[in-house]
């Protein structure tokens, strides 16, 4: 789940976020890009935060990124040094197949 100011929203695929409609996640701010960043969440539950070539930066934990980076369970993501956002595995567990019992 990408937890923001005290909201919840289930994580599948590609998660963009940024100024513009088309995004998953709208912000409306002039600080952050019509296209800011993508959360990508792989089938092994792996979690990686990616910067759209924004103007004034995705930061995780507090550095800003420039290339992909690996985006850790409770590790927070801040876009345009102003909206946090953070990760939490539970609600996004899928449950386990035939397969992987």
């Amino acid at each position: 789940m990408l937890e923001h100011a005290g909201e919840q929203r289930r994580l599948e695929g590609n998660c963009s976020i940024g100024r513009a409609g088309l995004n998953t996640i709208v912000v409306d701010s002039p600080k952050v890009s019509r296209l800011h960043s993508i959360i990508h969440l792989e089938e092994n539950g792996a979690f990686w935060l990616i910067d759209l070539g924004s103007n004034n930066g995705t930061f995780h934990n507090r550095r800003r990124i420039h290339d992909p980076s690996d985006f850790v369970i409770g590790m927070r993501l801040i876009l345009a040094a102003q909206h946090s956002y953070s990760i939490s595995r539970a609600a996004n567990r899928r449950p386990k197949s035939k397969v992987d019992r």
